[in-house]
């Protein structure tokens, strides 16, 4: 799309089940496919076709670059998984897997060489996937790219499975969308409520700080996002379309 017009330029064919889209550099861009045995497929955007393919995890989803490395959470889609691949961006092959929480959906990195994971934990199903039988945690990985080393934060309590997270680079805090907006200091590792309401999803304004929050959707009626200092103090709100969770900043 043209980000002035609005009007559509191009479309990229050939994928299976594509979910996430993430520039790394020299007109190239990389995007999650596949719910199960998963790739991450290599997009020359010059002229907007799939070049090649990387094989990964199950379900991949979120990623991120930093340095030259690509990170690509694998969430498991309709199985389980529980590792981000680190892919060397110009030879496009995986170095490691690094395990993490069970169904890592979303990755930042910080400007300290850190990668932020939300890991949604997973939901355990009786054998006929007819009743709930248990869950695992939901929680915030911190990976260090220097070794791949892990330090995990546990995030709610067991039943809770959060999918968004936005990273406050200023004031070193992460946002969680949860039953409660969740605010994880990243100098002291402890997790407070930023709000007390539920979100569907969270963006933060890295000009202003803001924090936009979009509201809880029934999937049917407009979304409400509303509009926070970080301080937590309310400035405004707008309506989006049906079930918003995210918002981009130029």
């Amino acid at each position: 799309m043209n980000a002035t017009t609005f009007k559509v330029e191009a479309e990229i064919t050939g994928f299976a089940y594509p979910r996430s889209f993430q520039y790394v550099g020299n007109g190239m861009a990389a995007v999650t496919d596949g719910s199960l045995d998963g790739s991450v497929k290599w997009v020359d955007l010059s002229t907007n076709t799939i070049t090649s393919s990387t094989s990964v995890g199950l379900g991949p989803e979120g990623m991120c670059v930093y340095g030259d490395r690509l990170y690509v959470c694998n969430s498991g889609g309709w199985d389980i998984d529980n590792r981000v691949s680190v892919i060397d961006i110009s030879s496009q092959s995986v170095l490691t897997s690094v395990q993490v929480g069970d169904r890592p959906v979303e990755i930042q990195a910080d400007a300290n060489g850190m990668l932020w994971v939300l890991c949604s934990g997973e939901t355990q199903y009786d054998e006929n996937w007819t009743q709930i039988i248990g869950h695992t945690p939901a929680a915030l990985a911190q990976i260090n790219s220097v070794d791949n080393s892990v330090s995990t934060y546990d995030v709610g309590i067991l039943g809770d499975h959060p999918l968004h997270m936005a990273k406050d680079e200023v004031n070193l805090k992460i946002y969680i969308s949860n039953t409660t907006l969740l605010s994880f200091d990243m100098q002291t590792s402890i997790i407070t409520d930023f709000l007390t309401q539920a979100s569907q999803g969270v963006s933060v304004n890295p000009a202003t700080q803001e924090v936009w929050v979009c509201g809880e959707t029934n999937y049917a009626s407009p979304s409400v996002v509303k509009v926070y200092s970080s301080s937590g103090t309310y400035v405004k709100e707008v309506t989006a379309g049906i079930a918003a969770w995210k918002v981009e900043f130029n």
